[in-house]
């Protein structure tokens, strides 16, 4: 989730967040949806108190490391400010399941043969 505010005193014009993902990370959905492929929110003007949030929706590739870090870096600029960056960094711990299956028919058959 990524969580925006205007802290300053006078309106902040042309705000846009940058979501930068992972390349280990596939983008399914937000809301809202973003205005420009999958990474970038053109949010237009933010008053002075106004803040909001976007939620976003997506899946870690399959066969990674169990111990994988993903980086996340989102930028928001406007046309008063300099663009500020943040990054995140996220463990992704899975766990790696296995599973054996035998046929129960092959073996109540050797079990027959036997007596």
């Amino acid at each position: 989730m990524i969580w925006y505010e205007n802290r300053g005193t006078s309106v902040a014009t042309g705000v846009v967040i940058t979501e930068n993902y992972d390349p280990d990370f596939i983008f399914i959905t937000s809301n809202p949806l973003p205005t420009t492929p999958n990474n970038i929110w053109n949010i237009g003007n933010l008053n002075p108190g106004q803040k909001g949030y976007i939620t976003i929706i997506g899946k870690v590739k399959e066969n990674l490391t169990t111990s994988k870090v993903l980086v996340n870096r989102v930028t928001i600029d406007s046309n008063e400010t300099e663009p500020y960056t943040t990054t995140l960094n996220t463990n992704v711990n899975y766990p790696i399941l296995t599973l054996t299956k035998q046929h129960l028919l092959l073996l109540m058959f050797d079990r027959i043969k036997s007596e």
